[in-house]
């Protein structure tokens, strides 16, 4: 314990009826529960300088020891955590993905919602290699890699494998490379003016296709497809039915046309809006079918594994196969 807890901060102020053993007031709470032991007794005078200053019990001792030893242990194990996330490094100021708060309470639970994206990124990855038989990936591209909300968890799961951070926000690319030691590539609306070298092991696409219309989705698979090596993973986010019924009950203000996006999904299973004063980005709802009969386009990607609500999105995953 870092501080010694004497009897007198856990007195009742009241005489004793009958002779208690005395303790002086100043010894500590562990002197106090040994005498108990050797007495036989629960309760002890508290004494200082001749005075009875009134009685302390062996419950409320024993039990605020516990306490304090349990508040120690919660506190070296967040200790260790905090010591865990500096490892997989900072968290960049202009992170949006990181929402901040003044109050310490808030602002953990902020931090805890953060990293579980990463972990649970990693927990689909693994997944992934189980099913398709791969043990180790040499090349990660990270698309789009933000300021590296899951592409520190890529670091810290495949320390040895060359990662890739590409991304349109040119300040979340260069922190990355700064950060994670991965390679700088700067994206582009037009996938086909991204200038990337393949190929990879695994490519990681968390929240992209959730911003884009039917044409940069067959723009970006393309891509995909192209940068994969033979029996590479793709693993890509979208957002569908759940986040439909929340726009029923909240639709979104910050969408052109957004009365008719959910009537549009339901009637189709996809529906895309600009976001007010943006061209070619917006929001996109798009059912695990619609995206199961458009991936039908590439048969070099198959789907390994759909996983709906798996990362607060619907999870797929796909190997790259021989045709």
């Amino acid at each position: 314990m870092h501080a010694v807890m004497r009897v007198r901060d856990f007195l009742i102020t009241e005489q004793p009826s009958k002779p208690f053993p005395p303790i002086d007031a100043d010894a500590s709470i562990e002197e106090a529960l040994a005498k108990m032991r050797d007495e036989g007794v629960a309760r002890l005078r508290v004494m200082d300088n001749g005075t009875c200053l009134g009685i302390t019990h062996r419950i409320d001792l024993a039990v605020h020891v516990a306490v304090h030893r349990e508040r120690e242990r919660l506190e070296a194990a967040q200790k260790k955590i905090d010591e865990d996330l500096r490892k997989l490094g900072a968290i960049a100021e202009r992170d949006d993905m990181h929402k901040r708060s003044d109050d310490a309470e808030i602002q953990r639970q902020n931090d805890i919602s953060y990293h579980r994206i990463g972990l649970r990124a990693i927990d689909h990855i693994k997944a992934a290699m189980r099913a398709v038989g791969k043990t180790e990936l040499q090349r990660i591209l990270d698309l789009p890699c933000g300021h590296g909300r899951v592409l520190r968890y890529l670091k810290a799961a495949f320390p040895d494998a060359h990662l890739t951070a590409c991304d349109i926000d040119r300040g979340g690319v260069d922190f990355c490379a700064s950060e994670f030691g991965a390679t700088p590539v700067y994206s582009a609306e037009d996938p086909d003016q991204i200038e990337i070298e393949g190929e990879f092991d695994l490519i990681y696409s968390g929240s992209l296709l959730t911003h884009l219309d039917r044409e940069q989705w067959t723009g970006f698979l393309d891509l995909f497809e192209r940068l994969l090596a033979p029996e590479g993973i793709l693993i890509f986010t979208t957002e569908a039915s759940f986040h439909a019924s929340r726009d029923k009950t909240e639709p979104p203000n910050d969408l052109e046309d957004r009365e008719t996006r959910v009537k549009e999904f339901q009637e189709t299973g996809f529906a895309y809006r600009n976001y007010l004063g943006h061209e070619d980005y917006g929001r996109t709802l798009s059912s695990p079918a619609w995206v199961c009969s458009f991936l039908e386009r590439w048969p070099a990607l198959e789907l390994v594994s759909l996983q709906v609500k798996g990362l607060h999105q619907d999870v797929y995953t796909c190997v790259k196969r021989s045709t």
